[in-house]
């Protein structure tokens, strides 16, 4: 396969294949963020499907990820809809009412008009940084994208420009929210259609004018890691990473619960793989069962796997964790079940 030369720039990627009427979705991206289903939304031929009364996906991307600040970027999907809502919600991070650290990219200005505009509240809590010239509300698939290169921001659909602006501001201070497809969180304007994909990348990927990338052209990789996991512990899943030899950068990474794993790598290069257990535990009320296992999330002053006793609802924070006795959850309680092992090495080794 032919890598994507931008691939360790993505921040977010989601494919929406699986199975018909399937509502697991994942992030392909090497931050593989966590993905949550919101109301009825569902896979229909490899597609994200939203009925436009709550449905959504809420990508649980690490604040660190998105915060650009004045780096370059690209915001781009493929989307079909014959909606008519005024601002239909695309995607965006809108919490509450639209203020600083937010943005959405909508269609319909007007009721029924299909144009597309990108809203960032640091340039204007009313007026649209970018508006479409073309109507995208003709129940035929469109790419949809938004980049910025230095100073310079364009929104293209279908691989031709549409609009730009010029504007030196930071959209993001700061503020926390997470991305959500086809929903604003705050105000509801749901979505009524399809997203083929969606990409976020660190980078200024496109020069218009442009041939739209196809859905299969979103996600290329230059070849693949695979072998056996051998190692026999308690946990029950493992995260391997593949860091190039040459400067450590990161060239895959994976997370598994199978006795063997296969990293996607951007690189051909030479890379050591390191393998540890896997712990995806969040302190956000949860029910926590017994026997599970999680680690404290700095496990370099706190080096202890932790074992619960006691199942419960956890609580909505992490725990001060007590080395001797009882740490009490919110209702679950966990005590110390041994330090945590070191991570097994791998490699050298080329991808394939």
């Amino acid at each position: 396969m032919i890598g994507d030369q931008y691939f360790e720039q993505v921040r977010a990627l989601l494919l929406m294949n699986g199975a018909d009427n399937s509502t697991t979705f994942t992030d392909s991206s090497l931050t593989q963020a966590g993905v949550v289903t919101i109301g009825n939304t569902k896979i229909t031929s490899n597609k994200a499907v939203f009925d436009g009364t709550g449905d959504g996906i809420r990508i649980c991307l690490p604040h660190a990820q998105q915060n650009f600040g004045t780096d370059d970027l690209c915001v781009d999907l493929r989307m079909t809809t014959s909606q008519n809502t005024q601002y239909a919600t695309l995607a965006g991070n809108t919490y509450a009412d639209f203020d600083t650290g937010m943005w959405t990219l909508i269609v319909n200005t007007v009721a029924s008009n299909g144009l597309v505009a990108f809203y960032v509240a640091a340039y204007s809590t009313s007026s649209p940084l970018l508006v479409s010239t073309t109507a995208v509300n003709n129940g035929v698939e469109h790419h949809i994208a938004i980049t910025r290169s230095g100073d310079n921001w364009e929104l293209s659909v279908d691989g031709a420009s549409e609009d730009t602006a010029v504007w030196a501001g930071n959209p993001d201070t700061g503020i926390h929210a997470d991305i959500i497809l086809g929903y604003d969180g705050f105000y509801g304007r749901g979505f009524n259609g399809s997203i083929a994909c969606f990409r976020v990348a660190r980078v200024s990927r496109f020069t218009t004018p442009f041939t739209a990338p196809t859905k299969a052209q979103f996600y290329t990789y230059a070849g693949q890691f695979t072998g056996p996991i051998e190692e026999e512990t308690v946990f029950d899943k493992w995260r391997l990473e593949a860091k190039r030899c040459t400067d450590g950068f990161l060239a895959g990474m994976t997370v598994t619960a199978t006795g063997s794993y296969s990293i996607d790598s951007t690189t051909l290069e030479l890379c050591n793989i390191t393998m540890a257990p896997h712990f995806d535990y969040e302190w956000d009320g949860r029910a926590a069962s017994v026997n599970d296992i999680c680690c404290p999330s700095d496990p370099e002053h706190t080096p202890y796997l932790f074992i619960c006793t006691v199942g419960g609802a956890t609580g909505g924070s992490e725990p001060t964790w007590s080395l001797v006795g009882n740490t009490t959850d919110g209702s679950a309680t966990w005590v110390v079940l041994g330090s945590i092992i070191d991570p097994v090495s791998i490699g050298p080794k080329r991808a394939s």
